[in-house]
Formats: C-alpha cells, sequence, structure tokens
C-alpha cells in the first residue's frame, strides 16, 4: 500500500474563527514538537479497522480541540506574535504508511525495535512524520502519520508548540485516545468526560502590557544579533541550526536514551537527604535537575576551564502556582522558565551535601516564580517585540544546561487506546540532536521507572557513561 493523506474535517462542523494565544504562547520557542508513540498490534489485527477508528476519533478530538484543526498566523507584526486561525474548511493531515512487508533493520520490525530500546537514530524523521522540521509562514498546529510495521503501530504527532505544552500534548493524546476506544467499542462519551471549555481559555492570562520588561525577569535577556536565538521566527532559527550541521557533525553531537530504575533513583533520593537539620526535602524535578547539571559540568571538565559560573535553566509549570490556578487540564502553553546560577567550585566539589544544595538553588529558582511575579510577567510579554528577547542560557558548548519535564508529571502509559491498539509500549522523539546541554525527563513508566533524552557532545557523553558515580544512578539504553 503507497502512503495516503487523507485531510480530517471535524465531526461537527465549526464556527470560524480566529484564537488569540496568551503571551505564555508567544514567548515559548517556535518550533515543531514530534512524538512518536509506539503499540503493539496482534498478528491478526485489522489494519484497516485500526485506520477507521483512529480517523474517527481524530475527527471528534478537533471537535473537543478546535484550535488543532487550524493554521498559525500572524497577528502583530510590530511585536512578531501570532494566533490561530480556524476557517470553515479547517481540519488535520493524517498520512497513513504501511511498512509492514519491509525489511532491512529493526525500523520495520516491532519486536526487534522494543528489543534494542527504540534508538531514536533508527527512527527516520522523513520516512515517519508527516511534515518539516522547519515550520513555513502560515504551519499546521497539527499533522498525524500512522505508520504500521511488522508487529506494531509507530503513532507520530507532529505539533506546533506555540499552541500546547507538555501537559497540553498529553490531553491531546488523552483525547484522541478516548474517542477512539470508544469507536472501537461502539460506546458513546458522556458529556462529563469531554475538555470543559475553561481548559480552552486563554483569555484569562491577558493582563494587559506591564511598565516592567521581559528582560527583568530570570530565564530572558536582550536579543543578540548574531545569536540564532534572536530571532522568534522559527523558520530562521531552524534553518539556522541546521546551517550548524557540519559544525554540529565535527563535535559529534548526539541524542542518548537513558533509564533511571525504581532502585536507582531510591538510592538517589537517599543522597538527596540532607544530613543538616530541619532540611527541606526536594521535588522530583530539583533532585534530577541537580543530578544532571552538576555531571554534565564534571564531564565537560568545567572545573578545569577558566568559567566561574555556569547556569541550569528549568521549565515551571504555573497552572497551579497561579491564584486563582488555572485548571489542572488546561491545554495552551503554561510554563515559565526559572533560572539557577552557580560557581563552578561549587557544582562541581566533593563536599558532603553537594548534590542537595544544586537542587536547593534549583527549588528557589522555580519557588521564586509565585502568583504575582508570573502575571506581572505575564503582563510583561504582552508588550514586548518577541524578537527583541532570548533565552539567556548559553547550552551550545557553553557552560549552561536546560532541563524540561513538562510531559513528566503525566501517564501516558496508562491510557487506553481501544481494542485493537491497547496501551501504547514506548514514547519516543524522532528528531535528532541540534545542540548540547539539553535534557528532556519522560513521564514515568508503568514499573515507575523513570527515561531521559541526552543531548550532548560525543566527549561528554563518552565521560558520562564511564562516570561511577552517574551510572550509579542512571543507565544508558541506547541511541
Amino acid at each position: 500500500m503507497s502512503p495516503t493523506v487523507r485531510f480530517v474535517r471535524p465531526a461537527t462542523t465549526l464556527t470560524p474563527e480566529t484564537v488569540a494565544l496568551a503571551p505564555s504562547d508567544q514567548f515559548i520557542i517556535r518550533n515543531f514538537v514530534s512524538t512518536i508513540l509506539c503499540f503493539k498490534l496482534d498478528i491478526d489485527a485489522s489494519i484497516e479497522e485500526v485506520i477507521t477508528n483512529l480517523h474517527h476519533g481524530l475527527a471528534n478530538t478537533l471537535v473537543e480541540l478546535p484550535f488543532l484543526a487550524g493554521t498559525l498566523v500572524p497577528e502583530s507584526e510590530e511585536r512578531c506574535t501570532k494566533q490561530v486561525n480556524i476557517p470553515e474548511d479547517a481540519g488535520v493531515e493524517f498520512k497513513v504508511n504501511d511498512m509492514r512487508h519491509k525489511s532491512g533493520g529493526p525500523l520495520y520490525n516491532f519486536d526487534e525495535l522494543i528489543k534494542c530500546g527504540v534508538p531514536p537514530s533508527v527512527l527516520d524523521f522523513e520516512i515517519l512524520v508527516h511534515g518539516t522540521l522547519i515550520p513555513g509562514l502560515e504551519p499546521a498546529c497539527l499533522t498525524l502519520q500512522a505508520n504500521f510495521i511488522q508487529g506494531g503501530l509507530l503513532l507520530a504527532f507532529h505539533m506546533h508548540h506555540a499552541v500546547m505544552d507538555g501537559s497540553g500534548l498529553f490531553s491531546l493524546f488523552q483525547c484522541l485516545a478516548k474517542h477512539t476506544a470508544a469507536i472501537s467499542r461502539a460506546q458513546i462519551i458522556s458529556s462529563c468526560d469531554l475538555i470543559q471549555d475553561e481548559c480552552l481559555d486563554r483569555t484569562v492570562l491577558f493582563s494587559g502590557p506591564a511598565l516592567r520588561q521581559m528582560i527583568d525577569y530570570p530565564g530572558f535577556r536582550p536579543a543578540q544579533e548574531h545569536t540564532w536565538a534572536a530571532k522568534a521566527d522559527a523558520s530562521k532559527l531552524m534553518a539556522r541550526l541546521l546551517a550548524q550541521s557540519k559544525d554540529l557533525a565535527a563535535k559529534r553531537v548526539n541524542k542518548s536514551w537513558w533509564i533511571i530504575r525504581p532502585d536507582q533513583l531510591r538510592k538517589l533520593q537517599e543522597e538527596m537527604t540532607s544530613t543538616e537539620r530541619n532540611s527541606i526535602k526536594m521535588s522530583l524535578n530539583s533532585t534530577l535537575s541537580a543530578l544532571f547539571w552538576r555531571h554534565i559540568s564534571l564531564a565537560r571538565k568545567m572545573d578545569e576551564s577558566k568559567v566561574e559560573y555556569s547556569g541550569l535553566t528549568t521549565v515551571c509549570d504555573f497552572r497551579s502556582r497561579l491564584d486563582p490556578p488555572l485548571p489542572p487540564g488546561y491545554v495552551g502553553n503554561a510554563l515559565m522558565f526559572a533560572r539557577a546560577s552557580l560557581l563552578v567550585t561549587e557544582l562541581c566539589s566533593d563536599e558532603p551535601n553537594t548534590l542537595y544544595k544544586i537542587a536547593q538553588s534549583i527549588s528557589e529558582s522555580v519557588n521564586w516564580w509565585d502568583s504575582e511575579r508570573i502575571q506581572a510577567f505575564l503582563g510583561a510579554a504582552e508588550g514586548t517585540d518577541m524578537r527583541s528577547v532570548e533565552w539567556d542560557s548559553d547550552t551550545h558548548f557553553g557552560p549552561d544546561v536546560q532541563v524540561t519535564s513538562t510531559l513528566s508529571a503525566s501517564s501516558p502509559y496508562s491510557i487506553d487506546w481501544g481494542q485493537q491498539l491497547g496501551n501504547m509500549q514506548a514514547l519516543r522523539f524522532p528528531t535528532g540532536a541540534f545542540y548540547d546541554g539539553f535534557v528532556t525527563v519522560l513521564p514515568r513508566l508503568p514499573d515507575g521507572s523513570i527515561e531521559f533524552v541526552l543531548n550532548c557532545g560525543s566527549d561528554v557523553f563518552t565521560e558520562l557513561k564511564a562516570d561511577k558515580e552517574f551510572t550509579r544512578y542512571a543507565s544508558f539504553l541506547c541511541c
């Protein structure tokens, strides 16, 4: 069967509209987030039935999440802001790629793919994803591709980050699974199980332009003309990254997959217990971020360099931090960038409680973002030209590290996708490594293990694999 592309319209007619994106949608990086969910299929599974269920499930999903049927268009040229246009003929392109009769590697056999850890090097973006790395002038908010291989399905979501963060993406998984499962079982979904209107309301994050500027807050600085981050235009940003490919190849930046098993996590949390009285227990996010920051710094041999300080940028989900809070199921971007900075001597110290002290500095940077500061920052973002600011982080072969964990609090492995698909077996990203010093923490596996993706230079990767302290808490899976 040749690959086919069908245009899936919402199950009920949508009213044409333009959706204003919140300030927190505007300052997020404007690229696509490509995610592959891996499902095992029985040998006698009906591929046609799976396709039909996904098609109708997507049509019903677009009724609940109508903005996903739209495209991103300019809002203000002066501020380089975007909005979502939902025309009368809105919909999502859904590509079907049947590779069951191909051979020549683990990509085409589900059992082999799972056995070798579903390595990112095997997941070919051009084959598995319907879309481009670089967004066009008016990119679609979402495309979908179903890749059928021997014994399984690789379902690829290609979503624009401007409309959703990791928690929002999880809501999309839940919504599509809910409708796909209901169709597979000929069930009717109760209205109380639908996404509530308040979860779609981005207007609550508008407060009017503030007197202060974005650069007055942690995580951002004035954009430098020579840096790739200076442009909010994702096409220019991605083109710059792709142009660096020769430099990246020379320095051999790679993407590796690691896992922290339950016994390793217990050891890490025990290590994180301070010997000081009345010490505060560190969160899982601060604990993991401290581990990554310290050991990437050691692997970079920063204690032997002339660099004095290193910074860690971590994302902070502010849904529950606002007063009143956003609904937990709010689907837009609700992230702040927390910035911690430490002396390299502190990061690389062998003194007792070093890891705890690092985690404490991270925790303080996250907790700095209270409701008042978040609302003030959103107001500052409303009046900012997005081309005038950039992230305050030098990760690309620089001294800094960035950690994102917006998917880590979700539980996609527990989602039921219906009779044919059941539960997913793995979650992966098919894009390559564009710069080093970037870590993504993934949702917990059913057995309690935590996977994370590490983008770093090959020298750092080699050092980490040989780091006995780091590998006490984390095990290399594949790359």
